[in-house]
C-alpha cells in the first residue's frame, strides 16, 4: 500500500512516536500524504508542535515547511470520545492508533482509565467504521512486547487491543486491520533513558529494579520502519514484530553511565513489572512467519488465516533474556544520547556512605587509586597520541582496529601501522586504504618478527607524548584515549606511567561479554613494591587498553623482542611498576577478539612466562618466596589447556609440577586425577569448572 494521496489521520500524534511518524510521513517516504490530521488531548503539545512544524528554517526537508499548511492539522479530541473518533474518522483513509497509557504502575493504580484508553478507544475506532460505513482502508493499532503473556493491566488492555482489531476483519472487507508489536523505544517519553539522563544529570543515584531484568528496545526509527512495512505488507489481524536488541536494564545504566561517579540503587521490582519480556509467546510460535525480514504472527482467529501455507519460523518464545545484544553494539547505540547529559560534579562516597565534597570534574570516568585532587585539571595542549598496532595476517580485522582509533573523540593522534611481514596480500591492500588519513603511518617487515618488534618499531618511529597499544584484531570504544589522557591531566607531578581500562572479550562466534579485569581497586594508592608483587602473582592488565607516557622507554626501555610468545607486555609492566604509579578505568573501553589457542603458541607463551619469573626474581630476591605461587598457577593454566584439548600425558605432566611448586594446590590435584582418567576425566571437566567457580582457598 503506498500512501500517496491519502488522508492519514495519526491518534495519538504529539507522542514521542506520534512526532517521529509525522515528521517521517510528510517527507514523502511512503508517499506524500494529501492530509495528516494529529488527534490528541494534549493541547500544549499541540501548539509546540504546530509552531515547530510552522516555523522551521527554509532548509529542512519536511514537506510540512514546503506545504505543512496545507498537508498538517490539528485536533483536539479523545480517543475515549466515540461522537470526537466518529468526526475525526469521517474522511480518513488510513488511521495510526498511537494513543496509550503506556506506564505500568499507572495503569496498575488506575485499572480503569487504562481500560477507558486502550480497549475503549481501539473499540471506539471499530464501532464508528462499522456503524457508518466508513471509507478507511487501513487501521494499524500499535502495541507493546507487555501484551505478549501479560501480568499487568498495561499488557493486558493492549492484548485487548490486538484481539479487538483481529475480530473487526471479520465481515468487513473494505477496512484491514493490523498491529505492530514491539519493545521499549529508546529515549521515548516515559522510558528508562530519559530517566536514567535525568537521574545522572543530578548526580544520581540511578534506580534499577532488579539486576536480572531484561528489555527489548528499539530506536524510534526502527518503530517507524516497522510501522511502513505493516501498511506496505501486513494482511488482515497480522501483528508484525521487528528484530529488535535486548539487554540488560543495569547495562543500559552503566553505558550512560559511562564511568562517572554516579551509584546504581537497586530498588526491587515495580508492581505489575516482568523480569523478561516477550515479543512472541511459546503460544504464538507456531503461527509465526517472517516476511522482509520481520516476524508476522498470523491472526489467533482461524477464519482470517484460510489460504496461509507458510512454515512457522520460531522454534521457542522470542524472549528478550535469549536475545541480548553484544555490549559493544549497546554502547555504540546508546552513545548519542549519553553524549547529550551534561558535564556532571562528581559526588563520591566513602565507605561509610558520606558523600565527599564534589569535585569540579568534566564528565571524567572514576578511576582506581588516580591521584587525588580537589580541582582536576582540564585536558592540557590536545597532546599528541601514538596509537601502535602490529599486523600480521589480520586481513578480516585490521581494518576494524584502524577505524576505531580514527573515530576517537580525541582526535589528535598517529597511528602507526607495522606490517610484521604477513603472507596474506590482502592485509596490505586493506592497511593501504586508510593512507590518504595523514594520521595513518605504515610500516613493513620483510620477513615476520614477532609482535614485540612490530610494537618496537612503530615505538621508535613515535612522535606523541604518550603511546596507546592496539592489536590489529581488536577496537577501541570512541571515548577511550579522551577518558585515559584526562587520568594523566589529572597526574601532579607526573607520578602515574601507565592507564589502563576494563575490555569486552568477542569470541569466534561474535558472542560479547565483559569479564570485569582483576585490576586491584587501590592500584594508584600502592607502593612500587607493593605494585610489583601484585604484577608478580599475576598478569592482571589487558594490553589492549594500556596507554603509556612516552618517557617511561626511555626510563626502561622498549618491549624485548625475544619474548615472541604473546608475554612481552607483561614483562614491560613489570619493568614499569617500580618506577611509576599505574591507574584504571573501571569500565570497558576496547573491544578484544578471542581466538583458538594452538600448542606451539601455548609452548612459547609458558616458555616466556619461565623466562619472565627467573628474570625478576634475579632482579628482585625478595619475591622468590612468591615463586611457587606463580609455578602453580602457570602450570595449572597449561594443564587445564592441554585436558580441554584431550592432550592427556601433557595435561598430567603440567599438573604434576603444579602440584610440585605447592603440594596443597587442591584445584591441580583434581585436575591431575581427571587428566589421569583419560577421555572419561574429561566427561567431568563441567563439574570441576563448577567446583573452581567456588574460589578454593590454597
Amino acid at each position: 500500500m503506498n500512501l500517496e494521496g491519502k488522508r492519514i489521520l495519526v491518534i495519538g500524534g504529539t507522542g514521542s512516536l506520534g512526532q517521529a511518524l509525522v515528521s517521517r510521513l510528510l517527507k514523502g517516504e511512503m508517499g506524500r500524504p494529501a492530509k495528516v490530521v494529529v488527534f490528541s488531548r494534549d493541547e500544549a503539545k499541540q501548539h509546540l508542535m504546530r509552531i515547530g512544524y510552522f516555523r522551521r528554517p527554509a532548509a529542512t526537508e519536511d514537506i510540512a515547511f514546503m506545504n505543512g499548511r496545507d498537508v498538517l492539522n490539528f485536533s483536539i479530541g479523545d480517543v475515549r470520545d466515540y461522537a470526537s473518533v466518529l468526526y475525526n474518522l469521517r474522511d480518513a483513509d488510513v488511521v495510526f492508533n498511537a494513543a496509550a497509557m503506556k506506564q505500568v504502575p499507572s495503569c496498575e493504580y488506575a485499572p480503569f482509565e487504562g481500560v477507558l484508553t486502550n480497549v475503549v478507544g481501539p473499540h471506539n475506532i471499530v464501532r464508528a467504521i462499522r456503524e457508518h460505513n466508513l471509507p478507511v482502508k487501513l487501521v494499524l493499532g500499535i502495541s507493546t512486547d507487555k501484551a505478549c503473556k501479560p501480568v499487568n493491566v498495561m499488557g493486558m488492555t493492549k492484548a485487548l487491543q490486538e484481539r479487538i482489531y483481529a475480530q473487526a476483519n471479520l465481515g468487513n472487507t473494505q477496512t484491514r486491520f493490523a498491529c505492530v508489536r514491539y519493545g521499549n523505544v529508546v529515549a521515548s517519553r516515559g522510558s528508562v533513558v530519559p530517566l536514567f539522563l535525568e537521574q545522572i544529570r543530578t548526580g544520581g543515584p540511578v534506580t534499577v529494579t532488579l539486576e536480572s531484568m531484561t528489555r527489548f528496545f528499539l530506536t524510534l526509527d526502527k518503530a517507524v520502519d516497522t510501522i511502513f512495512e505493516a501498511v506496505r505488507s501486513a494482511l488482515p489481524g497480522e501483528i508484525y514484530v521487528p528484530k529488535v536488541l535486548a539487554a540488560k536494564v543495569v547495562d543500559i545504566a552503566r553505558c550512560l553511565i559511562n564511568g562517572r561517579n554516579v551509584p546504581i540503587v537497586f530498588t526491587g521490582i515495580r508492581p505489575g513489572e516482568k523480569i523478561h519480556e516477550s515479543l512472541v509467546s511459546e503460544e504464538e510460535c507456531f503461527r509465526t512467519i517472517e516476511r522482509n525480514s520481520y516476524y508476522v504472527i498470523l491472526p489467533i482467529l482461524p477464519q482470517l488465516r484460510i489460504g496461509s501455507v507458510e512454515e512457522p519460523t520460531l522454534q521457542c518464545e522470542y524472549s528478550s533474556n535469549n536475545a541480548l545484544t553484544d555490549l559493544y553494539e549497546l554502547d555504540q547505540l546508546l552513545a548519542p544520547y549519553r553524549d547529550g547529559v551534561p558535564e556532571l560534579r562528581q559526588q563520591p562516597q566513602t565507605n561509610d556512605g558520606v558523600r565527599k565534597p564534589a569535585l569540579k570534574d568534566s564528565g571524567d570516568h572514576a578511576v582506581a587509586g588516580g591521584p587525588t585532587t580537589t580541582e582536576p585539571r582540564q585536558i592540557q595542549d590536545n597532546p599528541l597520541v601514538s596509537v601502535v598496532i602490529p599486523c600480521y595476517n589480520r586481513e578480516t580485522f585490521v581494518a576494524d582496529a584502524i577505524e576505531s582509533a580514527l573515530a576517537q573523540t580525541h582526535q589528535n593522534l598517529e597511528i602507526l601501522v607495522v606490517n610484521d611481514g604477513s603472507t596474506e596480500e590482502g592485509t596490505e591492500t586493506v592497511i593501504k586504504r586508510y593512507l590518504n588519513d595523514p594520521r595513518v603511518r605504515y610500516f613493513k617487515h620483510e620477513t615476520n618478527r614477532g609482535i614485540p618488534a612490530a610494537r618496537n618499531t612503530a615505538i621508535r618511529q613515535a612522535r606523541g607524548e604518550y603511546v596507546a597499544f592496539l592489536d590489529s584484531d581488536d577496537m577501541w570504544l570512541p571515548n577511550k584515549v579522551e577518558a585515559q589522557l584526562r587520568v594523566f591531566s589529572r597526574d601532579f607531578p607526573r607520578e602515574i606511567g601507565l592507564v589502563c581500562t576494563d575490555a569486552y572479550f568477542k569470541d569466534n562466534q561474535g558472542k560479547t561479554e565483559t569479564r570485569g579485569a582483576s585490576v586491584p581497586d587501590d592500584i594508584g594508592s600502592l607502593p612500587s613494591e607493593s605494585l610489583l608483587k601484585r604484577l608478580f602473582l599475576g598478569n592482571f592488565i589487558i594490553a589492549q587498553t594500556v596507554m603509556v607516557r612516552r618517557s617511561c622507554f626511555d626510563k626502561v626501555g622498549l618491549l624485548d623482542e625475544m619474548l615472541t610468545g604473546g608475554s612481552d607486555d607483561y614483562d614491560f609492566w613489570l619493568r614499569l611498576a617500580p618506577h611509576f604509579r599505574f591507574a584504571y578505568v573501571p569500565i570497558p573501553l576496547a573491544v578484544a577478539r578471542l581466538h583458538g589457542g594452538n600448542y606451539s603458541a601455548m609452548d612459547r607463551h609458558f616458555q616466556d612466562h619461565l623466562v619472565i619469573i627467573a628474570k625478576v626474581v634475579s632482579q628482585n630476591p625478595e619475591l622468590a618466596a612468591l615463586k611457587p605461587i606463580h609455578l602453580k598457577k602457570l602450570f595449572h593454566s597449561l594443564g587445564m589447556y592441554y585436558l580441554e584439548k584431550g592432550n592427556w600425558q601433557e595435561a598430567r605432566n603440567s599438573l604434576w609440577k603444579a602440584i610440585a611448586a605447592h603440594p596443597f594446590h587442591i584445584k591441580a590435584l583434581v585436575a591431575w586425577g581427571l587428566a589421569c582418567c583419560g577421555r572419561v576425566g574429561r566427561m567431568g571437566l563441567r563439574t570441576y569448572r563448577q567446583l573452581s567457580a567456588l574460589e578454593w582457598r590454597v
